[in-house]
């Protein structure tokens, strides 16, 4: 595969990677998705992988570090909603400021 393919390959994966977290952040704040939910972890640890994937091509040490954390707080999401559904933890209430 030709080297250019290859780059093509790993933007598009960054591409992707961008767009699922930049599409949760907006469901989340426009209240089209459920930030304690099932979906908003999983699509933004996919994107922080699809990103840190093409920063194996592209490395950026900033954007890799905010990556790690992000795939790290997506996991943090994924074990409050597993602890919320077996009952080991309460829902958080709704709190306005």
């Amino acid at each position: 595969m030709s080297p250019e393919i290859i780059d093509l390959l790993y933007n598009v994966a960054g591409f992707l990677g961008s767009a699922c977290v930049i599409a949760m952040y907006f469901a989340n704040v426009t209240g089209r998705i459920n930030s304690q939910g099932l979906i908003y972890p999983i699509v933004n640890l996919l994107g922080a992988i699809l990103l840190i994937i093409s920063l194996y091509r592209f490395f950026n040490l900033g954007s890799f570090i905010i990556e790690i954390f992000w795939a790290v707080i997506s996991f943090v999401g994924l074990w409050k909603y597993y602890r919320r559904k077996t009952g080991k933890i309460k829902p958080q209430l709704d709190i306005e400021v």
